[in-house]
């Protein structure tokens, strides 16, 4: 699959470059139905690049269920990612809700 016309694999990258790469990207996708709520996914959407997003995450199935894919069988997939790739649709996320500021006031609520 590495070696169809169009994939490159870049391998390991610093940081940078994955935001760099993130952020012109045609589309992000994290289909993991095992991680927790990913930093790339979380970072995809803060740039707010087309995304699909993996299955099993409580905030991504409240604010942006359209952009989750749940299946695992590979032909619904590649119509998932086709249709992304067509729309440019970009989930409506409120990225907001993971700033540091908002999190420290969370924890100040419960801790005061």
């Amino acid at each position: 699959m590495l070696k169809a016309p169009g994939d490159v694999y870049v391998g390991t990258r610093s940081r940078q470059e994955v935001l760099q790469l993130l952020s012109k990207a045609s589309l992000c996708i994290n289909l993991s139905p095992n991680e927790a709520l990913s930093r790339s996914s979380l970072e995809s959407l803060a740039m707010r690049r087309p995304t699909l997003l993996p299955p099993n995450i409580p905030e991504f199935e409240h604010y942006c269920p359209e952009f989750v894919v749940r299946a695992k069988d590979p032909e619904v997939i590649a119509k998932r990612i086709m249709a992304a790739l067509e729309t440019k649709a970009i989930p409506n996320y409120p990225i907001e809700q993971h700033f540091p500021e908002f999190i420290l006031n969370k924890y100040k609520e419960l801790l005061y």
